[in-house]
């Protein structure tokens, strides 16, 4: 009999538009790759948002684009902001990871932790291959290998414990932070710091 657990409920796909052409040609997508990696090493969330907003096309939107003023937003801490391009991108391109993630962050500061925990169940059941190398790109973009997904996908596991305790389901707090500690110690990374849950075991 199969097991279960949350990660093998089944989640409801939603529907995505075709794909469209990025209306970003790659050489000026390449530039404003490096020139938001030096900005964002400075913080300077705002000056992303204003380079990024007059390129959007919202009758063509790139995906890319949406992530990256979502990101700025939520960095900055408008959280409202950062919910409605992350939802924009993932309308885009559904699968995109890193639309997910940030969609499902602000949503959970923005308190709407049911909605959170939703995008994070169907984030934990992707395998690290498809956040590696899916379709949209950003795996590649930000270079990640399989190891590291697999990494971010345990770190969304541990996540999703939190919220579902904010909820009063302790079980299913202990359950995510007892395959998230596996994990670490079948050799998985973290961003989480050493220590951090023997700080918080209850």
């Amino acid at each position: 009999m199969k097991n279960k657990t949350p990660e093998n409920k089944r989640t409801k796909k939603r529907r995505k538009p075709s794909k469209n052409k990025s209306p970003i040609d790659p050489p000026r997508l390449d530039e404003l790759k490096k020139q938001f990696n030096i900005l964002s090493d400075d913080q300077d969330w705002n000056a992303i948002i204003n380079i990024i907003e007059p390129l959007l096309n919202r009758d063509n939107p790139d995906h890319w684009l949406l992530v990256q003023l979502a990101a700025a937003y939520h960095e900055k801490g408008d959280y409202d902001q950062a919910v409605i391009h992350s939802a924009e991108a993932m309308w885009v391109e559904y699968d995109c990871p890193l639309a997910r993630w940030v969609f499902a962050y602000a949503l959970l500061l923005r308190g709407q932790i049911r909605e959170a925990i939703d995008i994070l169940e169907e984030y934990v059941q992707q395998t690290p291959g498809k956040i590696a190398h899916g379709e949209c790109g950003e795996g590649s973009s930000c270079n990640i290998d399989s190891s590291r997904a697999e990494s971010i996908i345990n770190d969304a596991r541990l996540v999703m414990g939190f919220a579902y305790r904010e909820l009063g389901y302790k079980s299913l707090f202990r359950y995510y932070k007892d395959v998230y500690k596996r994990q670490i110690d079948n050799g998985c990374d973290t961003v989480f710091p050493e220590g951090f849950l023997e700080e918080d075991e209850n």
